[in-house]
């Protein structure tokens, strides 16, 4: 699967040789995309649109988010447990596949871009601005953390005992968790 900026979803079942485009009931650009495992996925979007799929990628329908805010980026605990992050702090997640998405507390009003989770509830955003957010009650509410920059930070990736961040002009960050 592919998203596109033109609110276009592609789809290849051929490892890439031919793509198949799909309708996705919007033409607002669509940002990130990703799976839950092979039935359920969701993908994030402009103006609030987040898109959710329960048949593999065949059909994809859109779900009530609440907000107007871009959304960049899907995080997936379970096929139930889902996060999306976007524009002015906006961290939304839903316990029950999308069928209602609450907004968490956030103490931030910058751009989102990436997030990680631990399996103890730990997680991690990163956003414009040096923006690090944390939390450790499993995404409902969120603190920000001293980051050291004010670059932007686009990635996160969480290890066994570490958390690496980068951003803007090659910055690599990491915290270590012992």
């Amino acid at each position: 699967f592919v998203v596109c900026d033109n609110g276009k979803i592609y789809r290849t079942t051929d490892g890439g040789k031919t793509w198949k485009e799909q309708d996705s009931k919007t033409g607002v650009p669509l940002v990130h995309l990703r799976f839950a495992n092979r039935q359920y996925g969701w993908i994030a979007g402009g103006r609030g649109n987040i898109l959710y799929t329960d048949n593999a990628g065949n059909t994809w329908k859109k779900q009530l988010s609440g907000t107007t805010q871009n959304l960049y980026h899907v995080e997936i605990l379970d096929y139930k447990k889902v996060f999306v992050f976007g524009d002015k702090g906006t961290i939304l997640y839903t316990v029950n596949s999308g069928a209602v998405w609450q907004q968490a507390e956030v103490n931030t009003g910058t751009k989102i871009f990436d997030a990680a989770f631990t399996n103890d509830g730990q997680g991690w955003a990163v956003g414009s601005q040096g923006t690090i957010l944390y939390t450790s009650n499993g995404g409902k509410s969120w603190i920000q953390q001293e980051s050291g920059t004010s670059r932007d930070l686009f990635g996160i990736n969480v290890q066994k005992d570490m958390v690496i961040v980068v951003g803007d002009e090659g910055l690599i960050l990491k915290l270590d968790m012992n």
